[in-house]
């Protein structure tokens, strides 16, 4: 099955009696998880069941506690609202982090990065769907899959991103009945992205088993941890991050770790929490483990004691030791809108050729015809005589025959001139005269008469009322260390940090109201 098969699977899934009658949204406010609330609600026919018979719970998780604990807390908490959940599988959706690296645009937001609008719109509720909308729906037939297999428990998935795969699957292999945890793997080579940026497991081919976690480090030091299982029945795979959780192990789990108050404890999944749950107690020597594992029981004291805890239970409870399953992706589609280079990255794909090109316009519902210039124009109203070639432009009005766009994308914007002729992004933008002047450059939800946006130059409008207030970036700033986040740059009139700490001040709704009001009053 290729990408574009799977994209495709995914929406007739939800068109079909649906995968799962639970869904669960965590955030990090109360506030968030009221307009999490209503949004997943608006848009359940959309991601999950057409018939929209799903259950909505949205939970706040006032302090950090790592998505380990934070897993374990919402169980509880799910429990105690539906004291019978669902038996089979249930998706549960993080939607922490409020974008630093992704401002201006992630104020803009509220300071709420799955919250970005794409330029996919629901056939039912006629709404662009959020990141954390996509990473909804393409979850769809991951759903089915761990369902198929006899698995029950929590799909956990972050919401600022999704993940289509490559591989196909079917109800054949190894049962996931009896399995306490599933992962998400690529078996591939390692390269020397992989061995930094990403953890590898230990794969016993024969019984279908995770046995190992290797944390990510040098390629060197990888390649020879890995060769120890070059042979035999073991393969190697690497970690593509979300977690299926089985509803015996949150019991046991929650047992464990009930009196781990919130605000003192922190606890991730990766690496360690899996690094301790599958470890045999020869730990390795090597010094960046160790300090790993200092550093994780430095934020959560007794981690390690009551991993070990958790593991006899397991034994106890289920008569044998934990069992860690996999799902096999093949190389999968990634599209993560949090930071602006893979939002570039992904904007650009849209009016490329090739199957990358393909599989992003396919993603999120864009036509492959293009017209004699070689552009894609979705209910979009653009001069005969423009410029404009090469460019994909939906929901979108250019009025200016003066205009000039090439290998543009322009998504739910209005304008009178445009000038893009570098390529670059208008999305959900008014401008009256709007000119990029070089490569790589977006606007997002900018209302203004008059725009020069340089190369690589990014720009918002936030509206904490009727009057904007102008933000601008580049995306050569890639940090966002705490001078170029608690300190006004490039001539904007507040810091990153002071921006974001008045839009949290406004309703979440507001922000939005506010910001369309005047995007309609602007006149072309």
């Amino acid at each position: 099955m290729g990408w574009i098969d799977a994209i495709t699977l995914n929406r007739e899934l939800v068109r079909d009696a649906g995968q799962t009658d639970l869904a669960a949204i965590v955030s990090g406010s109360s506030i968030d998880s009221a307009f999490w609330a209503q949004s997943v609600d608006e848009m359940k026919r959309d991601i999950l069941r057409d018939d929209g018979r799903v259950a909505i719970v949205s939970l706040a998780e006032e302090q950090p506690l790592g998505n380990f604990l934070g897993t374990v807390n919402a169980w509880t908490e799910i429990k105690r609202l539906i004291p019978a959940p669902s038996q089979g599988v249930s998706l549960w959706n993080m939607v922490f982090g409020k974008g630093k690296r992704l401002s201006p645009f992630t104020q803009a937001l509220g300071n709420r990065k799955a919250a970005f609008p794409t330029p996919l719109r629901g056939s039912r509720s006629g709404k662009y769907l959020r990141t954390g909308d996509l990473a909804t729906l393409y979850s769809n037939s991951w759903l089915r899959h761990l369902r198929d297999r006899g698995f029950h428990g929590a799909l956990i998935k972050w919401g600022d991103e999704a993940i289509i795969p490559s591989s196909e699957w079917g109800a054949a292999g190894h049962d996931f009945s009896d399995v306490d945890l599933i992962r998400f793997v690529w078996k591939t080579e390692p390269t020397d992205v992989l061995a930094r940026e990403k953890e590898w497991f230990v794969i016993n081919d024969e019984s279908g088993l995770i046995e190992r976690l290797i944390p990510r480090q040098t390629l060197d030091s990888l390649t020879a941890a890995l060769r120890r299982f070059e042979h035999g029945r073991y393969s190697t795979a690497v970690n593509l991050g979300s977690i299926a959780v089985s509803y015996r192990f949150l019991r046991l789990a929650a047992q464990i770790f009930e009196e781990f108050p919130g605000g003192r404890f922190s606890a991730d999944w990766d690496p360690f929490v899996m690094f301790l749950l599958l470890g045999s107690g020869d730990l390795p020597d090597s010094p960046a483990v160790q300090t790993g594992l200092a550093q994780a029981e430095a934020r959560c004291p007794g981690l390690t004691a009551k991993i070990k805890e958790l593991q006899s239970s397991i034994r106890h409870h289920l008569g044998r030791p934990l069992r860690v399953g996999f799902v096999d992706f093949g190389e999968a589609f990634w599209v993560d809108f949090g930071l602006h280079s893979t939002l570039r990255q992904c904007l650009a794909s849209l009016t490329s050729d090739g199957a990358a090109g393909e599989t992003t316009r396919s993603f999120f519902s864009i036509p492959q015809q293009r017209d004699a210039n070689g552009n894609i124009l979705v209910r979009s109203m653009v001069p005969a005589e423009a410029r404009i070639t090469n460019s994909v432009i939906v929901d979108s009005t250019i009025a200016d025959r003066e205009s000039v766009v090439h290998g543009g994308v322009v998504v739910g914007s209005r304008h009178n001139r445009l000038s893009m002729s570098a390529g670059g992004a208008s999305l959900f933008s008014a401008v009256r005269d709007l000119q990029f002047e070089g490569e790589n450059g977006i606007t997002f939800r900018s209302v203004a008469a008059a725009l020069r946006i340089p190369e690589g130059g990014r720009h918002t409008s936030l509206f904490l009322n009727e009057t904007p207030i102008p933000l601008v970036s580049n995306e050569s700033i890639r940090a966002y260390d705490d001078a170029e986040y608690g300190n006004p740059i490039l001539g904007n009139s507040l810091s990153f940090e002071a921006a974001g700490n008045r839009a949290s001040e406004v309703p979440p709704r507001q922000l939005e109201e506010n910001w369309l009001a005047a995007w309609r009053d602007l006149k072309l």
